[in-house]
């Protein structure tokens, strides 16, 4: 995924897969070695409810570990809304 405005370009794989439960994927920056994996886990809930659940990491309790996980939730909070907007289109 290239984003030009960086610019820098985003690579991953998926690494678990279960249909309409969960997907975990690595990622990484400009052919970097990939330094996390995403779980992304969609339950339904009742009715039209669903609840995302994100785990992002592993983070190291060193200083760029700390510096990483402040980067990687900032990056969730301003793209989750986008999301919940998008979604309820």
């Amino acid at each position: 995924m290239a984003f030009p405005a960086i610019p820098a370009t985003l690579t991953g794989r998926v690494v678990g897969y279960v249909p309409a439960s969960s997907l975990e994927f690595s990622w990484s920056w400009d052919g970097q070695r990939p330094d996390s994996a995403v779980a992304i886990r969609v339950n339904a809930g009742p009715g039209e409810q669903t609840t995302l659940v994100i785990e992002h990491g592993p983070h190291s309790d060193d200083a760029d570990g700390r510096t990483a996980h402040a980067e990687h939730w900032a990056g969730w909070e301003f793209f989750l809304p986008k999301l919940r907007s998008l979604l309820a289109e």
